[in-house]
């Protein structure tokens, strides 16, 4: 792994600013896709390699606290991303609900794939050596998988009691022979699995809920 050059600037704050912009651009642009549509990614092909090579400047760097800054930063800025899609579905109700959570849930896996991209030098050195000899080590995640914490702990936790009320009414109806959309709930029981992060097996989320 070659080091940054300290002796280059290098400013950690503007940098920040352009990486944000770059992570916004790619969150807001999936966010707006329709579930399965190819998303239209509104920042450029340079733009890609900006960010990248952004990431990679960062963590060659010899401040080992900038790099914790990096990720605390990507954290928070995951947090607000997730609570802005809070917001959307606090207004929504019963299977309206579902659907909606689900189509913007795949929107955000979706995105965050993206991300974990642009974070791949991370990924390779600074995240691996943080959780086999950092002190907060077992909280350290890479980078797909800090999005999925954030989802659960930030929207998920949020919304748990009226989602919950809405599966439970599914079942209820199709019980009560109504037609009901079967799939809607399928796919709900899924999205605990990828949220399982924190559990070893991720099954051991879903049999807790």
């Amino acid at each position: 792994m070659s080091v940054g050059d300290a002796a280059t600037p290098f400013d950690f704050d503007q940098k920040w600013t352009e990486l944000k912009s770059g992570i916004n651009l790619i969150f807001e642009a999936i966010m707006k896709s329709a579930v399965h549509d190819v998303p239209k990614i509104t920042l450029t092909p340079k733009g890609w390699t900006e960010c990248y090579t952004i990431v990679y400047t960062w963590c060659t760097r010899q401040e080992e606290q900038k790099k914790e800054e990096l990720y605390h930063n990507v954290s928070l800025l995951l947090e607000n991303i997730v609570s802005q899609q809070v917001e959307i579905l606090k207004v929504d109700r019963g299977a309206i609900l579902l659907r909606e959570y689900l189509k913007i849930f795949d929107n955000f896996s979706v995105a965050a794939t993206y991300l974990k991209h642009i974070f791949q030098y991370m990924h390779r050195y600074w995240i691996p050596h943080q959780q086999q000899n950092g002190a907060d080590g077992k909280s350290i995640k890479d980078i797909g998988q800090l999005a999925l914490v954030k989802w659960r702990e930030k929207c998920y936790e949020v919304l748990k009691n009226a989602l919950l009320e809405a599966a439970l009414d599914l079942v209820e109806q199709d019980r009560e022979g109504e037609t009901v959309d079967k799939t809607l709930l399928s796919n709900f029981i899924k999205t605990y699995y990828p949220l399982g992060v924190h559990e070893e097996p991720p099954s051991n989320f879903y049999k807790q809920e």
